[in-house]
């Protein structure tokens, strides 16, 4: 190899892949350059790294993700820090052939497959026309793209449903859909094809026979560029969800079984390899699919199975001689020998390494959809032990902080043996010894997977999957009422200013326990509730649990329960927690919430669970699944998009901006406007610009665009302090006028404000007033009628509930503020309505657009997500304020 120290290498990729490379690298003595963006700014990659520059950013969670993929900032890091080669590793730019093009067009070597060989096998008709070519076996598919409904429909009847309608350019199950018959192909294919003009920015398709249930085998290949190509045997990846891997093996059981087939995807791997000219490595998709070729690499167990094999490294070396008159590894070398391959596998059997598995541990929820779950680890541990037989790739540590923007991939568990057995019981050995506590991972979902009997056979397909069903011993917080947070006895207790911790009542939660059968001090909830704000949580397993503590209501499954006792909540069950509108006035502030076991996934800190100021417990999150979103058409030329329950929720609110903000930022033209409301945003168009048909899948991959978490999400907002008169002459005058004209007798009359008070369990009108201006108000949204505001208060404390009048008001004073169910509104214009009215404040509305806040253009002032502070004021003083509210 080339002298090392003449040498630097970049990482264009982060995690644990860029962690392997940079082992390599610094084995062979080459000098490395590691780039990062502010979450990636402590990984393992950049500290080991001899460099590390940052990426730019932009001031948006997306743009993190978005660093990794400039070609331009990558290039110009590359030319200022001297680097002479650039390892993709894989995703992100690893199958961008303009990024490879433009690595060596700077003079730098790419450690890959060449551009050419990567278009040509990146866009899947070509792939499979190559493939025949090389005279390999393809599924039954399109001879080119699709160009119209009736040649798609010829090909689809041809093949025999059910077909694959995919996007020529996509991959990862990005642009496939699976289409049962001549209805579905008909109903998706204009569809299809516009997303994969939006996403892949080429509208191809071509269709394949689909097989419902199929092997995923690959073959891994290396190439020289020159024409000779070597195999490095099989690998099974048909145990995965999503078109994404979670278990892989080698040798497959489906080739095991059937060896002509091993022999036969290895040579047709090789003859494709060779008819391309590949160079470097890379894994041919062989089985029951469009053969593709790709530069990945991402499979230890290939590494495993051959006693001293380095694929980063063979990579490496390929690279370098392709800058020497050879063009690449010279065909007699031992690098180009199928036989050096075939020596490293016998190797491996006599060290009892020729069977390998490897699990993908993610931070993700098997048992909700494989949610991604971003967090603080808050302690990680893989107990290695020395064993020669185990290999665990990652790039986590305790307080590492799994960010939203990337792919939640945590580590790599890769065990070898003698026998498909042995490497079995290991693999479930290395799982036990791995412990990642946070948030979920899925380690406890690759054990029950192990243990399946389909998996111990061998007998899995890509379906596989879909068939496991397990229910962990865990619940999820589905309403974290007012505050829910992990105690235990006797709580962390050790000076120093570090907060103290544990239950406010210890005798309370002692009870719980042991109404349980718990020790005393086992780790329980401590939750407080309050009018309006409730704590619910579903359990995924039966469960025997206890409450203690305040007298509350209590039901499971909507059946009430008693506090101070044992109960099950069944499997699925739904255990709340209220406080109960006529249970009267009680003392206490917080109850406790005791499981038979505890909560055993949580770490010690400091040598307590008790959460306190931020340390210690789990980072509890109340349970946002995926949100039941429906589109309904609103006229001839409005879409409405509703999101979830009809319940007040702030979560549901962000995301309604969220998908209002990423709407906007396509800059489709024909969208006349959004309107968002609490749990809704209704959606204009010009049907003379753009069809109904495209601007719904429009919003529907917008919808898709949406976080999973919104703990970076940001949205601009101002604290504004309005005045306000309590319970004031001119809402009694609109009661007078009410009760006078339309009704004398109504549970809100004669006074709102002490209805109010009653409505929501409290001792008078003074403390109803108290708590309405006791909080500041966030604004949800903005509408409905002259830019009317709507406004909950951020203090669920302060949050009152109230019916509508029924009949509406005819007359109301403008500025008056009211509230119906837990929303209030400020009166823009004197009007009808129905409301029950508290105050009067200043409207925000200014019809000719009058004051140094309204323009002629905007004569209104609050936006959603400004916070409104109400300051009391006399009628005296508030009689003088709108004039030095409208003075410019």
């Amino acid at each position: 190899m080339a002298s090392s120290a003449v040498h630097k290498l970049l990482v264009a990729n982060r995690g644990e892949i860029a962690v392997r490379i940079i082992r390599t690298a610094k084995r062979l003595g080459l000098k490395t350059v590691a780039i990062y963006t502010p979450s990636d700014a402590l990984s393992p990659h950049v500290i080991q790294a001899d460099e590390a520059i940052s990426l730019p950013t932009a001031d948006t969670p997306s743009s993190e993700a978005a660093a990794y993929l400039s070609a331009a900032s990558i290039i110009s890091i590359c030319r200022q820090h001297i680097v002479t080669l650039v390892h993709p590793g894989y995703g992100f730019l690893s199958e961008n052939a303009d990024f490879a093009a433009q690595v060596i067009d700077s003079g730098m070597i790419w450690l890959g497959p060449r551009p050419e060989v990567i278009r040509s096998m990146g866009v899947k008709h070509i792939a499979r026309k190559i493939a025949e070519e090389a005279g390999l076996e393809v599924v039954p598919g399109s001879e080119n793209l699709v160009a119209s409904e009736v040649e798609a429909l010829e090909v689809a009847e041809r093949c025999g449903y059910p077909i694959a309608l995919k996007a020529t350019a996509g991959g990862g199950g990005m642009g496939m859909f699976v289409c049962k018959d001549s209805t579905e192909l008909q109903e998706t294919l204009r569809s299809t094809k516009d997303r994969a003009k939006v996403l892949f920015s080429n509208d191809g398709l071509f269709i394949e026979k689909y097989y419902v249930a199929a092997h995923h085998i690959e073959i891994q290949i290396f190439g020289n560029g020159l024409g000779e190509v070597v195999h490095m045997r099989e690998r099974e990846c048909s145990i995965q969800r999503r078109h994404q891997k979670v278990i892989e093996e080698t040798p497959s059981p489906f080739c095991t079984a059937n060896p002509r087939l091993r022999e036969r995807m290895c040579s047709a791997a090789v003859a494709l390899g060779q008819k391309i000219k590949y160079g470097s490595a890379g894994m041919s998709f062989v089985s029951f699919n469009s053969p593709l070729i790709s530069g990945k690499v991402e499979h230890p167990i290939t590494e495993q199975v051959h006693a001293g094999l380095d694929i980063v490294e063979l990579m490496i070396k390929q690279g370098l001689a392709e800058m020497t008159e050879s063009g690449g590894l010279p065909s007699l070398s031992p690098e180009m020998k199928q036989s050096t391959y075939d020596v490293l596998h016998q190797l491996s059997e006599v060290r009892g390494n020729c069977f390998a598995v490897e699990g993908r541990i993610y931070a993700e929820n098997p048992y909700d959809g494989f949610l991604p779950s971003p967090g603080l680890l808050q302690y990680v541990s893989f107990d290695i032990n020395g064993h020669d037989w185990l290999r665990v790739d990652t790039w986590v540590e305790t307080g590492t902080m799994v960010t939203p923007h990337f792919d939640p991939l945590l580590a790599k568990v890769i065990v070898a043996g003698s026998s498909r057995e042995e490497a079995l019981s290991r693999f479930l050995i290395a799982l036990k010894g791995c412990t990642i506590q946070g948030p979920s991972n899925n380690i406890r979902y690759l054990v029950d997977v192990a243990r399946t009997e389909s998996f111990g056979a061998g007998a899995v397909t890509t379906r596989f999957l879909q068939t496991v069903t397990n229910y962990p011993r865990a619940f999820k917080v589905v309403s974290a009422g007012l505050d829910v947070s992990v105690q235990d006895l006797p709580g962390r207790i050790i000076g120093l200013g570090i907060p103290r911790s544990g239950p406010m009542d210890n005798l309370a939660f002692a009870v719980g326990n042991i109404l349980v059968g718990n020790d005393k001090r086992t780790e329980g909830l401590e939750i407080i509730v309050v009018p309006g704000v409730g704590f619910s949580a579903r359990f995924l397993t039966e469960a025997v649990v206890a409450v203690t503590g305040r007298e509350v209501l209590i039901r499971v499954d909507g059946i009430r329960k008693p506090t101070w006792a044992k109960m099950v909540v069944p499997q699925n069950g739904v255990l709340e927690i209220e406080v109960d509108p006529m249970g009267g006035i009680t003392t206490g502030l917080r109850n406790y919430l005791c499981i038979r076991g505890g909560l055993p996934d949580i770490p010690l800190y400091l040598g307590s669970k008790s959460a306190s100021m931020g340390l210690g417990g789990y980072q509890y999150e109340p349970d946002h699944p995926e949100l039941n979103v429906v589109f309904r058409q609103a006229g001839d030329s409005t879409i409405l998009v509703e999101l979830g329950a009809m319940t007040l929720d702030m979560f549901i609110r962000a995301r309604i901006q969220a998908f209002q903000d990423i709407v906007l930022s396509r800059q489709v033209p024909g969208v006349l406007s959004l309107c968002p409301c609490i749990r809704s945003i209704l959606c204009h168009y010009d049907p003379l610009a753009i069809s109904q048909d495209k601007f719904l899948q429009v919003l529907l991959e917008s919808k898709e665009e949406i976080p999973p978490s919104l703990d970076t999400v940001k949205f601009h907002g101002r604290r504004i302090t309005f005045p306000i008169v309590l319970d004031d002459p001119w809402n009694k005058e609109a009661l007078r006028r009410y009760m006078s004209t339309t009704r004398d007798k109504a549970v809100y009359l004669p006074s709102n404000v002490e209805y109010l008070a009653r409505n929501n369990g409290l001792s008078s009108a003074a403390e109803a007033l108290h708590k309405l201006v006791a909080s500041d108000w966030l604004v949800f949204g903005v509408g409905f009628y002259l830019a009317c505001p709507f406004l909950v208060p951020i203090d669920p404390r302060c949050r009152l509930i109230g019916q509508k009048m029924n009949p509406s008001r005819t007359w109301t004073p403008r500025g008056a503020i009211g509230i119906a169910g837990p929303v209030a509104a400020i009166y823009p214009i004197e009007s009808p309505g129905g409301y029950q009215l508290y105050g009067r404040t200043l409207p925000a509305w200014q019809t000719w657009g009058k004051g140094k806040d309204f323009s002629s253009t905007q004569p209104w002032l609050l936006r959603a997500f400004d916070q409104v502070h109400f300051t009391v004021v006399t009628e005296e003083e508030y009689q003088e304020v709108p004039y030095a509210f409208l003075t410019p």
